[in-house]
């Protein structure tokens, strides 16, 4: 689908020969346009948009560096320290402070709370975000979600998308820099259902750094939905929580769209059923992704592997609010605990689950 907002048209490219909206017929015109678009998009970025393809590539091997290193101590020290220990008992006291924690969230991001309703981007009013992309397996056959937003979070993600539009033009970094320039529209005063949006930029891992220090922070319970789970760090982080008497859920699909991610996936299933946490394999594939640490929702576009840590441009909506927590709880947890199969044996696994682990680790 090409969408182009100058000048309002929209059109849809197809193999098959027949007219439809703005885009030419001819298979040789339609597939040179696209041709045209991936080479500009990969082979000419260094020309037009040279400052964040350097800085880009910069963090991206700044962070693999530090990634395979945190990794390996993790898998050949850290784990040493929980052997033998027994599993506790689930704690009965209060969750962690929330309000202490959007406090810690304010000093780490910057306070960018916004006032907004849970319900893309359709005339500045309403936005949708989530998991899902514009296909057939997304719609009909795999198990997905999205969030309806309204009020002033809109604007934030408006102005978002704008600035990745015009960043997407022949002025590249030109464009962005001009975009940047432009003053922002006053957003009121959150008064209720505040939220905030975190990110995953260049230098900019929010959605990472906030879910590993919400994991370190529960004390009650901790519920995840996620396709891809293959980052050591959050596994040992979640793994510590249990050991600690946090309730840890997990729900994962076996049955994914990425074969090394399905072998991936059982070693950290049995992982996590090792040292207590209570996994759930959902039938099928969940492409869900979504978290919840005592009362704070984190959802959105990001799975739980260094892509959406590190690398790609992720975009995800963070709640405190106590009926924003009761609606995910009742309408996507419970509903989706109740729909997968709880392990209560470890799933077969051998040198092609653990030589995956270690691939999907940096992917």
């Amino acid at each position: 689908v090409i969408v182009d907002r100058a000048r309002g048209q929209i059109g849809f490219l197809s193999l098959e020969p027949f007219t439809f909206g703005s885009t030419p017929t001819s298979l040789v015109t339609s597939a040179g346009k696209t041709g045209w678009q991936i080479v500009r998009s990969y082979y000419l970025e260094p020309l037009n948009r040279p400052v964040s393809y350097v800085s880009r590539l910069f963090f991206f091997m700044l962070d693999t560096a530090w990634d395979i290193a945190e990794q390996l101590f993790i898998n050949t020290f850290s784990y040493r320290s929980l052997k033998n220990k027994p599993i506790p008992p689930l704690n009965d006291g209060p969750g962690m402070d929330l309000v202490a924690w959007e406090s810690t969230l304010d000093r780490m991001f910057g306070a960018k709370r916004v006032t907004g309703t849970a319900e893309f981007l359709i005339d500045g009013k309403i936005a949708f975000i989530g998991g899902m992309n514009i296909g057939r397996e997304y719609r009909w056959e795999w198990h997905d979600l999205m969030l309806k937003l309204t009020g002033p979070v809109v604007d934030l993600i408006e102005y978002d998308f704008d600035g990745k539009w015009e960043h997407s033009s022949i002025l590249g970094d030109v464009a962005l820099a001009a975009h940047w320039l432009r003053k922002k529209r006053e957003l009121p005063k959150p008064e209720e259902f505040e939220m905030r949006i975190l990110r995953t930029k260049p230098a900019r891992s929010e959605i990472y750094r906030a879910q590993r220090q919400a994991i370190r922070r529960a004390q009650k319970y901790i519920y995840m939905e996620n396709a891809y789970f293959s980052s050591s760090a959050i596994l040992y982080e979640l793994v510590k929580a249990r050991m600690r008497g946090v309730d840890v859920r997990v729900i994962i699909p076996m049955e994914g769209n990425h074969g090394i991610m399905n072998l991936a996936n059982v070693v950290s299933a049995n992982t996590l059923f090792k040292y207590g946490a209570r996994v759930y394999i959902y039938p099928g594939m969940s492409h869900v992704k979504a978290a919840i640490y005592d009362g704070w929702l984190c959802f959105g576009s990001a799975t739980m592997d260094k892509m959406s840590f590190r690398v790609q441009r992720e975009m995800n909506i963070a709640s405190s609010n106590p009926e924003f927590a009761r609606l995910a709880i009742e309408k996507v947890f419970h509903k989706d605990f109740a729909a997968a199969e709880d392990l209560t044996n470890p799933l077969p696994e051998d040198w092609k689950n653990t030589l995956a682990r270690i691939v999907a680790s940096q992917l």
